[in-house]
């Protein structure tokens, strides 16, 4: 069977390719598309979890449309506004998305079924930073959200107004550990899709066995950049989806160990 090649950056000038087959671990020639282009990082996607044999899932962690609540914590603006905007991005490759995504629904809690979404709306942040380079600002989810699996990918759409700030994704593994997935600065105007190779610490299994495999999204981190203007920042954030590598959970009992 021919598979798809997968590439991540994991530090900087070093590029990890990670393949996976329903036959084996291995894959075939495939380039993976170019960083923004998110038609192509879409069809890879929907390839990946169709030609593997159910080794992958997909799980539509946030799609913002107002079902999970946000506060900002330990921040160190006094501005933060928070609001669920009839806004989404205006791109063939977000409605291809939204398609994968109903083809696949598996949400977070492990039901299924057809998609009551209709994928309106987004999640939009305004906040600001007075001296840039020693302020942030971290957005957490009201209540974690449970991901079962060993982590691999995650992606967002993501509106940005040219900062050089930068977006990270917050996480607990299944050690109990706080790991960050860094998207890497926001200078851009409009919608991008990011998609990212999560860090290791989220791949490995955990020590204890009752959280062996269940790790959680928290939230995000947006860090002020020294050399970035003082001043508003206004984002706003669509589709949160993560891949999981839930081979090892595919044998009876397993679930046990979620």
């Amino acid at each position: 069977m021919r598979g798809i090649l997968i590439r991540g950056t994991i530090a900087a000038g070093l590029t990890l390719w990670i393949g996976a087959s329903a036959d084996d671990s291995t894959l075939g020639a495939r380039e993976y598309p170019a960083p923004y282009d998110a038609a192509g990082q879409v069809e890879v996607l929907d390839q990946l979890i169709e030609t593997t044999g159910g080794r992958y899932r997909l799980w539509p962690t946030d799609l913002f449309e107002e079902q999970r609540l946000y506060r900002a914590k330990a921040s160190s603006s006094m501005l933060s506004d928070l609001r669920f905007l009839y806004k989404t991005p205006d791109d063939p490759a977000f409605r291809r998305e939204a398609e994968v995504i109903r083809n696949r629904l598996q949400s977070p809690d492990g039901n299924t079924g057809p998609d009551p979404l209709r994928f309106e709306r987004s999640l939009f942040l305004h906040t600001s930073f007075e001296i840039p380079g020693r302020q942030s600002y971290r957005l957490e989810a009201g209540e974690p959200v449970v991901i079962r699996g060993q982590l691999y990918r995650a992606s967002i759409w993501v509106h940005s107004r040219m900062y050089r700030h930068s977006l990270s994704l917050l996480f607990r593994n299944a050690d109990g550990k706080e790991v960050r997935a860094n998207l890497g600065p926001l200078l851009w105007h409009g919608w991008r899709r990011l998609e990212v190779q999560l860090p290791p610490e989220l791949y490995r299994r955990g020590r204890n066995i009752e959280r062996r495999y269940r790790h959680e999204f928290l939230g995000f981190l947006i860090r002020s950049h020294p050399k970035g203007k003082a001043g508003d920042v206004a984002l706003m954030f669509d589709n949160l989806l993560i891949v999981s590598d839930i081979q090892e959970l595919t044998y009876p009992g397993a679930e046990l160990n979620f």
